[in-house]
């Protein structure tokens, strides 16, 4: 399927017997003024275009990141979940804690686990929001122009990813 990745405009696909060179060299073929092919990793289309550059040696080509934007957006909805529910937890200790206190109740013991609560939450939601910041910018390095209008380069999304992969760290 060819599809144009700014609009989502479908102009091409079918079912064909083979996904090879010669299939997908053939089926870009009519795109003579196609300058840049954002593509995934198959064989069969990386081989396709090494032929239409055979004789267009002006062509470009850069590897697909939908898949890692999905799977980072997956990731930082888990980020968030697991803040929520650690600011969740705290807020539960904070109203035993109050309760206990209106109640005349002692609450010897119970200030630190609670402390210790809130202070996880704290934690887990700057980190969700430094995912958030960080995810952020790894979108804009990787979408196909600049805020600019230039159009990106990997060198320049390379050097984003690597300052902002320390934001992206933790089990998801």
């Amino acid at each position: 399927m060819v599809v144009e990745p700014e609009s989502y405009c479908w102009s091409s696909g079918r079912l064909v017997e083979h996904r090879d060179g010669p299939t997908w060299a053939r089926e870009l073929q009519p795109y003579s003024s196609l300058e840049y092919v954002v593509r995934d990793g198959g064989s069969g289309l990386s081989k396709g275009i090494a032929l239409i550059r055979a004789e267009r040696p002006e062509l470009k080509d850069g590897l697909d990141v939908f898949h890692t934007l999905y799977e980072g957006g997956k990731a930082l909805r888990q980020t968030w979940a697991a803040a929520s529910r650690a600011l969740e937890a705290a807020d539960q200790q904070q109203k035993r804690f109050d309760r206990l206190g209106r109640q005349g109740k002692s609450r010897q013991g119970q200030g630190p686990p609670l402390k210790r609560a809130w202070d996880i939450a704290e934690k887990r939601m700057d980190q969700a929001d430094r995912a958030e910041k960080a995810l952020g910018r790894v979108q804009q390095a990787l979408s196909l122009f600049t805020p600019e209008g230039q159009l990106n380069d990997r060198a320049r999304a390379e050097q984003v990813v690597r300052e902002q992969l320390p934001h992206l760290s933790g089990p998801q």
